[in-house]
């Protein structure tokens, strides 16, 4: 048997969770997209994704007013320090591809409970930050 137990040859770290949520917003796009820019559509969600859990950090430690009122060179520096990541990550020698196969090979089983972890990611950060959204605005005397 020469094939690799991709479970062996990767260990699961944090960037192999990041590569496999990209993996997973990659097919979502792959199995409806008729154009077929699913890495790029994969990579715009991840930067998203990214954006939403700096603001959720930002606004834990009650760094949003701090962060936003000094100047727009926050916003920008962290949008440019997310965009070369995500491109040095996925893009870059079309790194996408390599995690496409890798995680192609995972059982059905182990995408059922990678997916679900996906998704249930996305709804805890969402709730977090409609939270912190209320939070702020209670702060702020709004109702």
């Amino acid at each position: 048997m020469n094939e690799i137990d991709h479970r062996k040859s990767h260990p699961f770290t944090l960037m192999t969770a990041y590569q496999f949520i990209f993996y997973t917003f990659y097919q979502a796009f792959e199995s409806v997209s008729l154009d077929r820019a699913s890495a790029w559509k994969a990579g715009v969600v991840i930067g998203v994704l990214d954006a939403w859990m700096i603001l959720i950090a930002l606004e834990i430690f009650n760094l949003t007013d701090a962060a936003f009122s000094h100047s727009m060179l926050f916003i920008y520096t962290g949008a440019g320090i997310l965009f070369a990541l995500n491109y040095y990550v996925f893009n870059y020698h079309d790194r996408w591809k390599h995690y496409a196969m890798r995680f192609a090979q995972y059982s059905r089983n182990e995408l059922i409970v990678g997916r679900t972890l996906v998704g249930a990611l996305i709804i805890v950060s969402f709730i977090c930050l409609m939270l912190s959204a209320i939070h702020h605005r209670r702060m702020q005397g709004m109702p």
